[in-house]
Formats: structure tokens, sequence, C-alpha cells
């Protein structure tokens, strides 16, 4: 008897591996900006251990951008790529 092959699975991705975002959430709804913002103050309170202060919070709204992310959207047509990191047109 032949041995039973192993089904190939194809990783599903749910969530973007860059900003988070749900992969199934159009690109026009989500909030870049505060996506953005959530992410540097997570990086600032893992590099330092603490929280931003008022002062930081104001730089890192102004210094986040509202462009889409380019892992999980295509800068081509504007909709969501199946996977993050790939090639979408």
């Amino acid at each position: 008897m032949a041995p039973k092959r192993k089904r190939v699975t194809a990783t599903v991705y749910t969530h973007c591996t860059s900003c988070g975002q749900r992969m199934d959430t159009m690109a026009c709804c989500i909030d870049w900006h505060a996506v953005y913002v959530s992410q540097m103050v997570k990086n600032h309170m893992v590099e330092k251990g603490c929280i931003p202060t008022h002062d930081e919070l104001e730089r890192m709204d102004v210094e986040s951008g509202s462009d889409p992310c380019d892992d999980c959207c295509c800068g081509a047509c504007g909709s969501r790529k199946v996977q993050p990191g790939v090639v979408c047109c």
C-alpha cells in the first residue's frame, strides 16, 4: 500500500502581519492615522517602558501618516491584497 500523502495547507492570513488590521476589511474603512499612532505608542512603550507624555503623543500624531499599509494594500488599484506582501496587479 502506498504511503499517504500529506495535504499541502496554504497559510490563510486573517490579519496583516505589518499593520495588524483584518484582511477582510476594505482599505477605505480603516482609520490609517489611528493605526499608525497606536503602533508608535506601542513601540514607545516597549522601548522606553513608560507611557508617552503629552508632548510625545503630539509629536507622534504629527509624524504619523494616513496612507494605507503597503504590505496589505495595493498602491496601483487601491484594493486589499490576498496575502500581505504579495504583488497584486
